[in-house]
């Protein structure tokens, strides 16, 4: 049984020697494959997610894979501090030209490989530490799980790959449909969406502030709640902070 920690593994490295060998695993989990694990079991066979494995430098974070086979779906978030037991497992190889290469994807994502587990008993939560990612997972599955209720099962999917950037529910059919149509970005989340929210919160908010302080402070404060809703992904925090820096001329 070994333990693998940011401090033995600064330098983000595979760990070919332990290919195929029980490990065991103490980090922090750092962020959920799905707000439905239910329904990405049933698409993949198998529930995931991110375990961050560091140390108290802000510098240096590695990452590992968990991927869990049993069906069972225990209420897990970012922030718990658990200890994991498992097969490790490299990323495959690059064997075939123009084919996806995982190992690239890995080394982007700094997982230093995946974790497969066969029940949710080999998972120890031990703590818990504060993270705005708990929050923020919690916020947009109460939103995600609102829209499934009362909307299709197409709608909803469509919704929430509009609003919330999460497009794990779009048919693999109806998604390729509208890369053809040359019109899939319309499913990340940037600056599309935050300058039509920042339009309108600002056109709205004429109507009852004439102050353009007031009105930019709110105008950044919706849209940075938001951004979280989002998941915060790349495209969106450019694009706010794009926002910030043309609004604060307000201020």
């Amino acid at each position: 049984r070994l333990a693998v920690s940011a401090e033995a593994d600064k330098k983000f490295n595979f760990l070919p020697a332990y290919h195929q060998k029980i490990m065991e695993v103490k980090g922090t989990i750092h962020s959920i494959n799905s707000l439905d694990m239910e329904q990405t079991f049933e698409l993949k066979g198998r529930s995931s997610f991110i375990v961050e494995i560091t140390d108290d430098s802000l510098l240096f974070s590695n990452y590992i894979k968990v991927d869990v086979l049993e069906k069972k779906f225990p209420e897990i978030l970012p922030g718990q501090e658990v200890i994991v037991t498992g097969k490790y497992l490299l990323p495959f190889d690059k064997t075939i030209p123009n084919s996806f290469d995982s190992q690239k994807y890995f080394r982007e994502q700094k997982w230093v490989g995946s974790l497969q587990i066969k029940s949710w008993d080999a998972i120890e939560i031990t703590g818990e530490r504060f993270t705005y990612r708990k929050w923020l997972h919690q916020s947009r599955k109460f939103f995600y799980n609102n829209l499934k209720d009362k909307l299709s099962k197409l709608n909803a999917a469509l919704v929430a790959s509009f609003i919330l950037g999460y497009t794990k529910d779009i048919d693999s059919d109806l998604l390729l449909d509208f890369q053809r149509w040359g019109i899939a970005h319309i499913f990340s989340v940037s600056g599309l969406h935050l300058g039509l929210i920042s339009f309108w919160v600002w056109f709205i908010s004429g109507f009852f502030m004439i102050s353009l302080r007031k009105r930019t402070i709110v105008t950044i404060l919706i849209a940075f709640i938001y951004c979280l809703a989002s998941g915060m992904s790349i495209p969106t925090i450019r694009s706010f902070i794009m926002l910030v820096c043309f609004l604060s001329g307000f201020l």
